[in-house]
């Protein structure tokens, strides 16, 4: 059989591409959520000495319930417009080395984002993964799983 190499492994440069549109959408849904909720609960506060830190801190544990919804919404949007780009002879292996590796990148660069980099909404280790569950892992699932329960749709 003749087949060329994006033909037997994953579209590297079109998972790349689309991985980096789903985390910056995922990622600013999720900023979006927390600024302007936080914003609310600030316009509610009636004591005005409160630091914006609590109230960012505040509106992050609200929003944890939405994060799952907005990653399997973005990331199986993505995972829709790689493989209209991309058709590979076995779609279930291609599938799930997206998967992972959009996992994997994901895993990697939220903890840089999140926990690293100083921001207003940066968070301990502790507030990321330990106080977010089940809320992270379903949203981390969920990057995991869109391109084989996509891969099952399209097969």
């Amino acid at each position: 059989m003749d087949f060329e190499a994006n033909d037997l492994f994953m579209n590297l440069h079109l998972a790349i591409i689309w991985f980096l549109v789903g985390f910056v959408l995922v990622n600013g849904l999720k900023a979006l959520h927390i600024f302007g909720s936080g914003k609310r609960q600030e316009k509610k506060s009636v004591n005005k000495n409160v630091n914006p830190a609590q109230f960012a801190q505040y509106a992050y544990r609200k929003s944890l319930p939405y994060t799952p919804v907005y990653y399997l919404t973005v990331w199986t949007l993505c995972s829709t417009f790689y493989f209209l780009q991309h058709t590979p002879a076995n779609i279930y292996k291609d599938a799930l080395l997206t998967g992972i590796f959009w996992w994997l990148l994901t895993l990697l660069l939220e903890m840089l984002l999140w926990t690293v980099v100083r921001h207003r909404f940066q968070l301990t280790p502790k507030e990321m993964y330990m106080h977010s569950q089940p809320w992270i892992s379903l949203a981390y699932y969920a990057v995991l799983i869109s391109p084989l329960v996509l891969s099952m749709i399209l097969a």
